[in-house]
Formats: structure tokens, C-alpha cells, sequence
């Protein structure tokens, strides 16, 4: 059972990774002209893919897929505050941002089970 918890647990933070990383690497391929959307997407993905990162090595740790939550719903609110005025960057602002939640949730659904008590059960 614990082991089908790190599996699920390392399947979303993989998914997130590879998320924050196209966040990063979405201003320079998408050509950005917007200075907001530029740095909001940059910004956003590092801050979920350390998130990615930490969660890999720190199973228990299910409020990173809060924090991805949010994070997930800031991109989706972000082009409406910035008005990046490309439809490129509404676009995968919005579509990334549904993605963080689906997988904020997912991970903070998966039960936390402190290491300890992983390796020594009661």
C-alpha cells in the first residue's frame, strides 16, 4: 500500500516537473512580448517545479500540491489581471493553470504517512 502511495506521489511530481518546466521555457519558445506574462509564467514555473522537486523527495509532504493548487490558480486569473494582449500567453496561462489544479489536487489527495511510521508501523 505505501508503495503504490510513492508511486502515485512520484507520477504527479513528475508530471509537475515537467510542468514547471515548460512554464520556464514557454516565454522563449512562444516569442512573449509581454513583460507580465513573460516573468509571471518564469516565476510560476519555478516555483512549481521546486515544488516537483521537494515532493519527490519528501513523499509525506502533501501540502506542496496545495501550494500547486494555487499556484495553478493564479496562472488561470493571471491573464485577466495582466492582459497579455497574445493570445499565445492567455492561452497557456490558462491551460497550465488547469493542469496545477488538477495536479495540486491529486497530490494533496494522496494520504500522508509520516517516513517514521512508513519504516516502523505500530
Amino acid at each position: 500500500m505505501d508503495s503504490d502511495r510513492v508511486a502515485t506521489t512520484r507520477w504527479i511530481s513528475g508530471v509537475n516537473l515537467l510542468l514547471g518546466v515548460w512554464l520556464v521555457v514557454a516565454p522563449f519558445v512562444m516569442g512573449l512580448t509581454s513583460t507580465s506574462s513573460y516573468w509571471n509564467e518564469i516565476v510560476v514555473g519555478v516555483i512549481i517545479l521546486a515544488l516537483a522537486l521537494y515532493r519527490m523527495s519528501a513523499v509525506s509532504a502533501t501540502w506542496t500540491g496545495w501550494v500547486t493548487l494555487v499556484a495553478g490558480l493564479w496562472l488561470i486569473a493571471s491573464p485577466y489581471m495582466f492582459s497579455p494582449g497574445e493570445s499565445a500567453a492567455y492561452t497557456n496561462a490558462v491551460i497550465a493553470g488547469i493542469v496545477a489544479v488538477v495536479l495540486g489536487l491529486g497530490a494533496a489527495a494522496v494520504p500522508a504517512t509520516s517516513d517514521v511510521t512508513a519504516q516502523h508501523p505500530m
